[in-house]
């Protein structure tokens, strides 16, 4: 089971989760609105953690990017902006 499946909670704001990218472990939270956009864009019609779960090699791919990038506050927030489908 991946780190972030053990980790991941659903809050009223979405999904958090945390990510590791070397030494660095950075909480992470991606909202509801940024899951259903995900949704919309590829067809489906999920729950939040079915999406997080379904999509979530490149929501942690994301959330990597971020972290290298030092996002700067925590939790990152992995907006829809960062998801340009």
């Amino acid at each position: 089971m991946k780190k972030s499946m053990q980790t991941a909670r659903i809050t009223n704001d979405g999904i958090t989760f945390s990510v590791a990218v070397g030494f660095v472990v950075r909480e992470c939270l991606i909202p509801k609105q940024t899951l259903s956009y995900i949704c919309r864009t590829w067809g489906n019609d999920m729950e939040s953690m079915d999406a997080f779960r379904a999509y979530e090699d490149t929501i942690m791919s994301v959330a990597r990017r971020l972290v290298v990038a030092d996002a700067g506050k925590s939790p990152v927030i992995l907006e829809r902006k960062f998801f340009p489908w």
